[in-house]
């Protein structure tokens, strides 16, 4: 006869846990807000990210397709460093304050490469490989925040992209032009993640963080046909420009693998203290939508060598409601206790996000015929309510001041350099008075999935953020 088995599913399942990580950390490929930063490529990094209106080079690919009407025959090589300064002091589920620890990360490379490529009758196509702008948080395994995260050491995201501009009507230099756009993205993931859980099961009398219990989980996923695109308009005259952008949403799935460790509790162990347990399966799917994007800008150019661009994007991040995960015959075996089995059944993770607006005023001057300089300042909304936020999610209010230069040795050449500093206001998340997955991030624990939830974000959360990079572009 075949042992007795449970079934475990819902919100705190085995695999809910590492999914969870999955899109924390890599969901938001190819966009802004929510968990990525408010701005991408070197040039518009001067201008804090204002480029939908004023793009006129193939880094307006990643705002605007229609401004590659604007661009002729060019191609842009580019890279940036985003380093991430992040900072914890935890409240644990007792009230106890464990002290503040901070994130260990090295700067991120971000690289890109694009072309445009003008085709004549009024069409110009644009393609383009890149990576949003995002530091990968890293901390110590035993640290106080681990049931939130450790690590996404080996993630890897990049988006390939190909768009086509066409000139609907042109007025000539003095007239009226407008120009539509169209890209057809897919955005490409390998995805790493380690984390802590509660390994024990609702049996096993224990504190809510014993360490005993505690089951460090590495998550791979790769995801590699996520498709998406980006819609377009732009008008302009001589001394202004006005333009908007849809990026769709994107819906992403993925085949996903899972490692558990096996916890030091009794349950799992040889009377020795050897590891008698043993995982199973580690084969899941995992979906979940990322959200449209919505840009306006206008650009007004009051002279020949001054523009100065203001901008409005508006993020739907309330879609990205949930991440459903769907796992496949994956079990713990050879318990003690006389339940050797427990199954992982299918599951939901609520996320909590809120919609995210953005304004950003950038502007640029030619000071000389080989120089041009460039600043501006911009704010973003936090898409994470205080109640969810954790190492994991770490998104607030951000404030953006940045400045920019280019020098061009050759009417075909221009070299680029931008940098900006993003803060995020600084958040207090207190202990609930009942803490729940409608009102707290809660503890994993996947095979005890009656349990109350146990608090595990409570604390002070900081965010910071240095950008540079230089970039080289050539007209052909």
């Amino acid at each position: 006869m075949r042992p007795a088995r449970r079934r475990v599913g819902g919100s705190g399942s085995l695999l809910g846990v590492v999914v969870v990580l999955a899109v924390a950390g890599a969901v938001t490929p190819a966009r802004a807000g929510g968990l990525y930063l408010p701005t991408h490529g070197v040039r518009p990094l001067g201008r804090a990210g204002t480029f939908t209106a004023g793009g006129d080079d193939p880094g307006g690919l990643w705002y605007n397709p229609a401004t590659l009407d604007l661009v002729g025959n060019q191609g842009l090589l580019e890279g940036a460093l985003v380093a991430g300064s992040q900072s914890y002091a935890r409240v644990d589920s007792g009230g106890n304050a464990l002290g503040q620890i901070a994130s260990g990360a090295p700067p991120q490379g971000i690289p890109t490469a694009a072309a445009a490529f003008r085709l004549g009758r009024g069409f110009t196509l644009g393609v383009g490989m890149s990576a949003p702008y995002a530091s990968l948080p890293r901390y110590r395994a035993a640290g106080p925040q681990r049931y939130s995260l450790i690590d996404l050491d080996g993630t890897f995201m990049a988006r390939i992209e190909a768009a086509v501009a066409y000139r609907v009507i042109d007025g000539g230099p003095h007239g009226t032009r407008v120009s539509i756009g169209a890209s057809l993205q897919d955005m490409l993931l390998n995805f790493e993640s380690r984390t802590v859980l509660n390994g024990c099961p609702g049996t096993v009398l224990s504190a809510p963080e014993d360490p005993q219990c505690d089951a460090r989980v590495r998550m791979r996923l790769a995801a590699n046909a996520n498709f998406s695109g980006n819609l377009g308009v732009h008008v302009s005259q001589r001394i202004w420009r006005a333009a908007a952008a849809v990026q769709l949403p994107t819906w992403v799935s993925g085949q996903g693998t899972i490692q558990a460790g096996i916890p030091t509790h009794p349950l799992f162990r040889h009377e020795d203290g050897t590891v008698k347990a043993s995982q199973v399966g580690d084969q899941a799917r995992m979906s979940m939508r990322l959200p449209w994007i919505l840009r306006a800008a206008f650009e007004m150019r009051p002279t020949p060598t001054v523009r100065a661009e203001l901008e409005l994007d508006y993020e739907g991040w309330s879609m990205h409601d949930a991440i459903r995960v769907v796992p496949k015959n994956v079990m713990l075996t050879n318990l003690n206790g006389g339940v050797p089995e427990y199954d992982i059944g299918p599951m939901t993770v609520w996320r909590g996000l809120t919609d995210t607006v953005s304004v950003r005023l950038g502007g640029e001057w030619d000071c000389h015929k080989w120089l041009t300089v460039r600043a501006g300042f911009g704010f973003e909304s936090g898409a994470a309510p205080a109640r969810f936020l954790s190492v994991l999610t770490v998104d607030m209010p951000k404030y953006m001041f940045s400045l920019g230069l280019s020098f061009k040795p050759h009417p075909m050449w221009r070299i680029d350099a931008g940098y900006a500093y993003i803060f995020e206001t600084a958040t207090t998340v207190g202990l609930q008075a009942t803490p729940s997955e409608q009102n707290a991030s809660c503890q994993l624990a996947p095979i005890r999935p009656a349990s109350p939830c146990v608090q595990v974000n409570a604390g002070t959360y900081r965010q910071a953020f240095n950008l540079a990079g230089l970039a080289l572009s050539y007209r052909f």
